[in-house]
């Protein structure tokens, strides 16, 4: 987890545009996202579906054979730029973590779109999210493949 606190925003834009929705990095990430496709012998699976916007995530994960770290994530879906964006980095922040980080990682997002305290640093990539903090109805984009891992995660607890 402490990769993703520290991982600089890969962008050579000024912070006065980092508030702008449609940062360069949300839409590279749209585009192309990381860890994009199904997931084989996923040990962790959810999908999750915004009934106000209509996007849609399935987030699989894959844990190691005593459930302390996830080994391999992926997602798949269709939606709006911020939700694919957010999948892609957040899947990029989860590998190597274990179910406590998974699910602290989410709360501190979490918090940090609803403007409470966070652990998310300065330079994060995470940050890139800085301009939905203007849009509500956006921050639910940027958090359903959050919450798809989260309740992956319960659903295996059971």
């Amino acid at each position: 987890m402490k990769k993703l606190l520290e991982q600089p925003i890969k962008t050579e834009l000024d912070e006065n545009i980092v508030q702008n929705i449609y940062h360069e990095t949300i839409l590279h990430l749209s585009k192309e996202p990381h860890n994009y496709g199904v997931l084989g012998n996923a040990t962790h699976d959810h999908t999750e579906l915004n009934m106000l916007c209509g996007d849609e995530v399935r987030v699989m994960m894959r844990f190691t054979e005593d459930s302390t770290m996830c080994e391999e994530i992926s997602f798949i879906g269709f939606g709006c730029a911020v939700m694919k964006a957010s999948a892609s980095i957040m899947t990029d922040a989860l590998k190597g973590c274990t179910p406590d980080e998974i699910r602290q990682l989410a709360e501190s997002f979490t918090n940090f779109l609803h403007n409470k305290p966070h652990s998310i640093s300065q330079d994060a990539q995470l940050r890139a999210f800085e301009g939905v903090k203007q849009f509500p109805a956006r921050i639910k984009c940027v958090l359903l493949p959050w919450k798809a891992v989260t309740e992956a995660l319960a659903k295996a607890k059971g």
